[in-house]
């Protein structure tokens, strides 16, 4: 018979349920003609359904943590492109409607609270049903008490579980070298200045090396000593007095220092010869011949001291927690690339080390727009396009004038900062420096015309010129010369910018990891205190400095997935992520061989997404098509950038509300939504009228829409879950693992990598202007 319900004490809820609402009443009982009208009222579509069900066999929203199983639920909506988040009926209390249409969630939940605690045993003494003392005897148990297992004895059980068990059938990362996952090491160097045919250079054995018994790898005069077991957290500290026993323990290795020579000398020449291979199949590759690339591909500026009142670099300087900070980006990476990479590997450097000691924020987002100028400016200066004023790497500015004009005829030009700025984009040094003709021209207070560079364009300052205003050494490389953007308003934030331009590099995923490779290598060297090129620096090591890499993004735009939901990349894919994996253990290595792995916040993500996922829902459609629309209805249009969503800006403003229903109005676009005029700055985005650079229309996408150039799988700068939804790790040696739930922006990495450093949060203006916060769990205070 079914149970006898006692009173209840309160609605059924997860631990911490105070604030939490309640499962929704059951909707009232209706007469058939009543019901059936409800179900063809019903604002669910059935691929909304589906999604929904599909959900619910991973997420079932009942019992003690049914609230946050529904908050789950929502977010693989979002993630996979079921459900719009603007629409009401699918926003989580629209969910819940739904699910109480479906099922008894009432009787759910006591079944769900009755299983979660069958451990409960009770005696029948009187012949009764069990049944009915089981289910309300654990009903009334859920309100007194919170239920967790308890961390002493299932600590290492759930982090095991967040990975696939090791069974047949579970491939696994190639064989790694020890501790660090380390496959195959970049290059030490890029110096291509030697001339060598492709049949000479030397062939690494196919066989992965690991080091013989008793040797040491990758250690020098100065290696960081062996982390200490004890406390996970890292303190500045616990940094100094691992510096002190490196300094105790200089004479003691001095004894050993021929023999570790050897051994590096044995190591160099094993590398030498990798570098040899790559970069003649690099050169085989590659279009042109690639010339010496110099340390920094920006302008004149060569390693100058900047003039002006900045304090004189120094490594010295640290009052954070770490002595470094490091930020790299896997362009188009997801969040569910990395867990299904991670389950799939879990041998692998990402699972078995970044995870193992990271803080990972499974909720964190992108810029929106999430093009790649603005989500990299989201990231090391901390705003929104709003105070930034970087949309997108195409934009209008209505109040400069256009290359050539001597600042003369009417305001208003396109700004371009891409590859087509650069003297000679088909080359791997972008030609050395900037086309000044190409770029937009500024009347300055003094009523001289003058270019507008990168940096003079963006509006805030950058984490870089934080740093290095307070005396420390910086460092980037990106993939165009116009991400000299970094150096900032003053110009010389970076202490150096290294910019190899990708448009050169050949298509294919072979290429692609080898331009990812020169990335690396600068890394390397800079961990060494060398220049990006080898030469040695003599301010030595950056404290702050990062890279970009874009193998994966590019596997993704030419290859993209072999189902709808990601969880099958295609081949090429595939390779990318491993090859990163493979990469990012030999940068720690490479961390830990110069002593700097203990006291180095190493952030990993992603800058943007891309989309659309599922290939075969697809529609591929010019973006002058959305601008072929809008003026056939007699509305002049200045500028239209498109990927999987796009801006507008028109040249006569007050036309914006006609645009939008023009756009609307032609169903063959796929347009979801259109924010116009006043409804931008509604939205907090800015005013079209009093901001020169705010576009006149933000346009959405419906998923599986891309308007671009070209026809491709994926491409990114919407406002879409498949553009928004990135990876974002904090890791370092010495951090407890854990999951952040709670919604993140990658503006927050501007933020944390200055505190980790000591720096004044005030000095940077993103957090001074928004209040961007620091990553949630990072620091000790």
């Amino acid at each position: 018979m079914p149970p006898r319900k006692k009173a209840r004490i309160s609605q059924a809820t997860s631990p911490a349920s105070v604030s939490q609402p309640p499962t929704p009443p059951p909707a009232d009982t209706a007469s058939p003609s009543k019901s059936d009208e409800k179900l063809l009222n019903d604002p669910w579509t059935d691929e909304e359904e589906i999604g929904l069900f599909k959900g619910l066999m991973t997420w079932k929203p009942t019992g003690i943590h049914k609230h946050f199983r529904l908050l789950a639920l929502h977010q693989f909506l979002l993630s996979n492109g079921y459900i719009h988040p603007r629409s009401e009926h699918s926003r989580p209390a629209g969910i819940w409607r739904k699910l109480q249409s479906l099922y008894d969630l009432e009787a759910l939940d006591e079944r769900e609270d009755a299983r979660q605690l069958s451990d409960l045993s009770l005696e029948s003494s009187n012949g009764e049903d069990e049944d009915d003392d089981v289910y309300s005897e654990a009903e009334n148990k859920i309100h007194k008490e919170d239920f967790a297992l308890p961390d002493d004895a299932y600590a290492e059980l759930k982090w095991q579980q967040r990975f696939a068990s090791q069974g047949e059938g579970k491939s696994e990362s190639p064989p790694a070298l020890p501790e660090l996952n380390m496959a195959e090491e970049p290059p030490v160097r890029f110096t291509p200045s030697f001339s060598i045919e492709p049949s000479e250079a030397p062939t690494p054995s196919g066989r992965r090396g690991r080091p013989k018994a008793g040797s040491v790898r990758g250690r020098g005069k100065g290696a960081a000593p062996a982390p200490p077991p004890a406390n996970k957290r890292r303190s500045a500290r616990q940094a100094g007095s691992v510096a002190e026993e490196e300094d105790q323990g200089e004479e003691a290795e001095d004894d050993e220092s021929e023999d570790e020579e050897e051994v590096e000398s044995e190591e160099t020449k094993m590398v030498n010869s990798l570098l040899l291979a790559g970069a003649a199949a690099f050169a085989a590759a590659a279009p042109v011949d690639i010339p010496e690339i110099p340390g920094i591909t920006y302008g004149d500026y060569q390693h100058a001291d900047p003039s002006g009142g900045w304090i004189p670099p120094t490594t010295a300087y640290s009052k954070g927690e770490y002595k470094q900070v490091v930020m790299l980006s896997f362009d188009g990476m997801h969040q569910f690339d990395l867990m299904n990479y991670v389950t799939k590997y879990p041998n692998s450097t990402w699972a078995s080390i970044i995870l193992k000691n990271g803080i990972m924020y499974e909720n964190a987002r992108a810029s929106s727009p999430s093009d790649s100028f603005p989500a990299t400016t989201a990231l090391f200066a901390g705003a929104s396009p709003r105070v930034s004023g970087i949309w997108w790497d195409d934009v209008y500015d209505r109040a400069l004038y256009p290359a050539g004009s001597n600042c003369t005829g009417p305001q208003g030009t396109e700004c371009a900062w891409d590859e087509s700025n650069d003297l000679n984009s088909t080359i791997i040094t972008g030609g050395g420096a900037l086309n000044v003709s190409h770029l937009p021209l500024q009347l300055t207070a003094w009523g001289s015309c003058q270019p507008v560079y990168p940096h003079n364009f963006i509006r805030v300052n950058t984490v870089f010129e934080v740093a290095r205003g307070n005396g420390l050494v910086t460092a980037y490389a990106d993939k165009h010369l116009t991400y000299e953007l970094l150096n900032g308003p003053s110009g010389v934030g970076l202490s150096e910018i290294y910019t190899p331009e990708v448009a050169s590099v050949a298509n294919t995923v072979e290429a692609q990891q080898a331009w990812d490779d020169l990335h690396w290598s600068a890394l390397r060297n800079w961990t060494k205190g060398n220049f990006a090129n080898g030469t040695t620096n003599p301010q030595g090591s950056p404290s702050m400095y990062g890279a970009n890499f874009q193998a994966i993004t590019w596997a993704q735009t030419n290859a993209g997935y072999l189902d709808a939901y990601g969880a099958k990349p295609n081949k090429s894919l595939e390779q990318a992520l491993q090859y990163a994996d493979k990469r990012l253990g030999t940068f720690l290595g490479d961390l830990k061989a110069a002593g700097q792995l203990d006291s180095t916040l190493l952030i990993v993500g992603s800058k943007q997404g891309q989309g659309p996922i599922n290939a075969a829902n697809e529609t591929f459609l010019p973006g002058t098509q959305l601008t072929a629309s809008v003026e056939a209805a007699g509305i002049s249009v200045a500028l239209t950038t498109t990927d999987d969503g796009g801006v507008m800006w028109l040249n006569d403003q007050s036309q914006a509300q006609a645009a939008k229903a023009n756009l609307l109005a032609n169903t063959t676009l796929g347009v979801e939504y259109v924010l116009a005029g006043d409804e931008i700055q509604h939205a907090g985005l800015g005013s079209p009228w009093l901001d020169s650079r705010v576009p006149d229309l933000i346009i959405g996408a419906k998923v599986g829409y891309l308007w671009a150039s070209s026809p491709r799988f994926e491409d990114h700068g919407g406002y879409l879950p498949q553009d928004l939804n990135v990876p974002l790790i904090a890791y370092n040696p010495y951090l407890e693992p854990a999951n952040v739930s709670t919604f993140v922006s990658n503006r927050q990495v501007a933020s944390t990598m200055v505190k980790a450093l000591g720096l004044p949060l005030a000095q940077l203006d993103g957090y001074r202007i928004e209040g961007t916060p620091i990553l949630p769990g990072v620091f000790a205070s």
